[in-house]
């Protein structure tokens, strides 16, 4: 079983990652382009990207020959921080849409004001976004309501990824790896950008990688599956998105995992103590914030129908828009708006040819689209049109490079445990957001696993790492 599971998920990954390299170099959105797309254009351009793409490979091969291999992992982490944090010095992003209703939620429980959940439109709709509100006004309690500290804690989690990111990589692939793995994530565009919105994104992912590394790293014991649990549950109240998470940990567990335990009820007691700990803290966590009145609804509802609705209209390939919203949430109460949503679901489901060829549309703007972190970061600034441009083509550009070398390593043989886990959670995020609502700007929490996959698929096919002349 454990030899099959393998195989199957080598081959599924190496599909998915196929199409994803095909849409990258293929899919160009009309929108972002003053004049209309042609094949010969379209041509075009995937060849200045190619090309763009060949030499930006040269320059972090450059880049790569001068970090000390000594002291790899604290010269990157530096990079990183010090990118970062020019970015939220001189970039000052304001607060907009769904991040000032978050924001005027986090102030208002930060001054004591607890009725912003019944008065605050956004957490009437989103319950379970309670959680990040809740973080974020006891940072601004606590450091005096300056945005600016939000936003410089914002950097050290994102830089606490790079380091969880290449200390899974050093365990999985070795130091090569690491090192690759580790500058393509602290040289990433999206990841130096979003530091200045005050998103969730940020926390989430630095919470589930330190989960992941707990998987990944070390034997599994009741104390560290008390560890995982916890920070699983930690991640999840932040951006509830552990479900995948822990799907993909369940199958790795009964596929790969349970045929090499020789104590199976031993590893089953082991094993299960992460999901009784995470279930566990998410519900006593929501039953205490009813009980208080930190919350009016149970933050477990993820709007799922809601999510879906949105997932699955054909004309607006999948994105949020304006006409569901309005049915929906014309619904007066929780129950209602989960109605309507289902209503809109099932109305969606019965045109299966028409689903065909949103999947399709879907998974293309998902995976080859410009990612909107960039535009999110630059709302409402004063940043020329040309710098923004400049960073969109940059951001292209890197994600062509790591999605290219993530497909390289399904060439390799005799891959690690731990690589089929995170792949595992690969194609479920891939799958859900092929159900639920879109953004590019979501690819957020999984780009660091396509860039630990292309630190392997570089380093054995053109990156050298030996300084000097070769």
């Amino acid at each position: 079983m454990e030899k099959f599971s393998k195989s199957f998920l080598s081959i599924l990954g190496g599909i998915l990652f196929t199409a994803i390299n095909l849409v990258n170099l293929s899919y160009y959105n009309q929108e972002y382009f003053p004049f209309s797309l042609g094949f010969i254009k379209k041509i075009g351009l995937s060849f200045l990207f190619v090309l763009s793409s060949f030499i930006g490979l040269k320059i972090i091969q450059w880049l790569i020959k001068q970090i000390n291999t000594e002291n790899s992992i604290f010269m990157i982490l530096g990079l990183a921080f010090i990118l970062r944090l020019a970015w939220v010095i001189f970039v000052r992003t304001p607060p907009t849409q769904d991040y000032l209703q978050l924001l005027k939620a986090s102030q208002a429980f930060a001054n004591g004001n607890y009725d912003y959940t019944q008065t605050n439109r956004y957490l009437e709709l989103y319950p379970y976004m309670n959680g990040f509100v809740i973080y974020q006004g006891l940072l601004l309690k606590l450091f005096f309501s300056n945005l600016f500290v939000l936003k410089l804690i914002n950097c050290l989690f994102s830089v606490g990824t790079v380091y969880f990111l290449m200390k899974i990589a050093l365990h999985l692939f070795g130091e090569k790896t690491s090192i690759i793995a580790g500058l393509l994530l602290a040289l990433y565009i999206p990841n130096i950008v979003l530091t200045s919105v005050l998103t969730n994104d940020i926390v989430a992912t630095f919470l589930f990688y330190l989960a992941f590394y707990l998987i990944i790293c070390a034997p599994l014991n009741m104390k560290k599956a008390l560890f995982i649990g916890f920070f699983l549950f930690l991640g999840n109240i932040i951006r509830p998105m552990a479900s995948v998470i822990l799907l993909a940990l369940a199958l790795y567990g009964l596929f790969i995992l349970l045929s090499q335990q020789e104590k199976k009820v031993s590893f089953f007691i082991s094993f299960g103590t992460i999901f009784l700990t995470f279930f566990t803290m998410s519900f006593g966590t929501d039953q205490l914030l009813l009980k208080t009145g930190l919350a009016t609804q149970s933050g477990q509802s993820t709007n799922l129908y809601w999510k879906i609705a949105l997932g699955l209209n054909q004309e607006t390939n999948g994105k949020w828009n304006q006409e569901d919203y309005d049915y929906v949430t014309a619904g007066k109460t929780p129950t209602l708006r989960d109605k309507y949503a289902k209503q809109l679901v099932s109305k969606r489901l019965n045109a299966p040819k028409k689903l065909a060829r949103l999947m399709k549309k879907k998974f293309m703007i998902m995976w080859g689209d410009f990612d909107t972190s960039i535009s999110w970061a630059t709302k409402k600034t004063d940043i020329p049109r040309w710098s923004i441009v400049l960073l969109t083509v940059i951001q292209k550009c890197e994600y062509m490079i790591i999605s290219f070398g993530a497909l390289k390593i399904f060439w390799q043989k005799d891959l690690p445990d731990g690589f089929y886990f995170l792949l595992i959670v690969i194609i479920g995020y891939v799958l859900v957001h092929q159900l639920i609502e879109i953004q590019t700007r979501y690819r957020y929490l999984i780009m660091p696993l396509f860039m630990l996959f292309a630190g392997k698929g570089l380093e054995v096919s053109s990156l050298n790492l030996k300084k000097g002349n070769d």
